[in-house]
């Protein structure tokens, strides 16, 4: 279950697939979040989709990132049928982005579980992504 706590936050793919190839510009951007957190991390099968898509000339880091979800470094939460028209919906709304899957996962977990946090690099498309009242997530890193 997710929980609303303050220390809960969800895990974009841009920073899971960084934070896995030593070679990426923001590799060390995603290490203090990541590996020194002490909240609990969430994310979703098409973020883990699309790190591991972005991983794949990389089997040593495909492999650490499974390893890693394992342990439980990072918890996947479940997009279930009843998730589908509110994410079919979102990426109505956002086609001009266009909205990727795996953002619209994450921004139904916020909706859906009050986690208001997301650790992305992606901050041009959050910051335009809206809750249904009306909100904004909180991007991480701070700018």
């Amino acid at each position: 279950m997710i929980s609303a706590a303050p220390n809960a936050i969800l895990l974009d793919a841009g920073p899971l697939y960084a934070f896995y190839d030593r070679g990426d510009a923001r590799h060390a951007d995603s290490i203090p979040l990541l590996s020194r957190f002490s909240g609990r991390i969430f994310t979703t099968w098409p973020v883990v989709t699309e790190a591991a898509w972005l991983l794949r000339r990389d089997p040593l880091g495909i492999d650490k990132l499974f390893e890693s979800l394992e342990k439980g470094a990072f918890r996947i939460a479940s997009i279930d049928r009843e998730a589908m028209p509110w994410i079919r919906s979102f990426l109505r709304r956002y086609a001009d982005l266009p909205a990727q899957l795996a953002d619209a996962s994450l921004v139904y977990l916020a909706q859906r579980h009050g986690v208001r946090r997301v650790f992305t690099f992606d901050r041009r498309d959050f910051s335009v992504y809206r809750l249904d009242d009306g909100s904004a997530l909180e991007i991480l890193p701070a700018p």
